[in-house]
């Protein structure tokens, strides 16, 4: 198991002096956790501060069939353990919070978490990215309750029917793992797909999964034991209602840098320049 620390001035005592390292790497996907383990190998001592769990995304994921050194693809929880065990038997440390400020001080560098501060003579950013918020479309009371951004909050739901709410890979891989339990009908304003082939493929022969093109989600309210989606599927057209337990937003997804204090982020944008 990989060792939860606690950072020096969390607490009460204001004037402790923060936690020293020579590395901290933020974010426990498979980036996070390449660099933390040759960092190790590097003699550097690295801390991961990760806000949930070792693997990132790869717990959203159905099958991860693009990842070297598994021809026939793996499970993305599986993958995540793996990772889990790697960071363990490589000894690296991991604090399970939330950095909520990187800056530059003098030589080094502040991290901010949600119980202290570390200084550090090296950074890596790997945390990932967070999901686009549904925009265009009323959410209205209660109904709030049953739309979710991933698909770790629905493990326990089975025999329901699911609306995904996109159409690129994110959509096409959370109905299928979805699928497995419950009927999935995907809800995608384009006319066409925006997910690799194969998944339209894996979708489209799959007999829980119904994809709705040219359809448009413009609310949602609480019902009795879920949610009614008021869509509309074109110009001219009466708006649809479609009755969903659960409601789940794949609609793209952004870099997750809101932790960085202005001074670092203008030098990240002028590198994306």
């Amino acid at each position: 198991m990989t060792r939860r620390e606690s950072h020096a001035n969390s607490g009460g005592a204001s004037n402790a002096r923060p936690a020293r390292r020579a590395a901290v790497v933020i974010g426990g996907g498979p980036a996070g956790v390449a660099a933390a383990v040759q960092l190790k190998r590097g003699g550097l001592e690295p801390l991961i501060v990760e806000r949930d769990r070792i693997g990132g995304l790869l717990w959203e994921a159905h099958l991860i069939e693009n990842y070297p050194g598994f021809p026939e693809g793996i499970a993305g929880r599986s993958l995540a353990g793996l990772l889990a065990a790697h960071v363990a038997r490589a000894g690296v440390d991991v604090s399970f919070e939330e950095v909520t400020r990187l800056e530059r001080t003098g030589e080094d560098f502040s991290i901010r978490t949600t119980s202290g501060t570390t200084i550090a003579e090296t950074v890596v950013i790997a945390s990932g990215t967070v999901p686009n918020v549904l925009r265009g479309a009323m959410i209205f009371g209660a109904a709030g309750e049953r739309v979710h951004y991933g698909v770790q909050s629905l493990d326990g739901v089975s025999g329901g029917r699911i609306a995904i709410i996109g159409g690129g890979d994110a959509a096409f891989d959370y109905a299928l793992n979805l699928s497995e339990r419950n009927d999935v009908v995907i809800l995608h304003r384009g006319e066409r797909p925006r997910c690799i082939p194969i998944l339209e493929e894996r979708c489209a022969v799959n007999p829980r999964i119904a994809y709705r093109p040219d359809t448009a989600v413009e609310e949602i309210v609480a019902a009795e034991n879920g949610v009614i989606l008021k869509c509309a599927s074109g110009p001219g057209t009466r708006p649809e209602r479609i009755a969903a337990d659960h409601v789940v937003v794949a609609i793209g997804r952004a870099p997750r840098l809101d932790f960085l204090y202005a001074g670092i982020g203008e030098r990240i944008a002028g590198l994306r320049e």
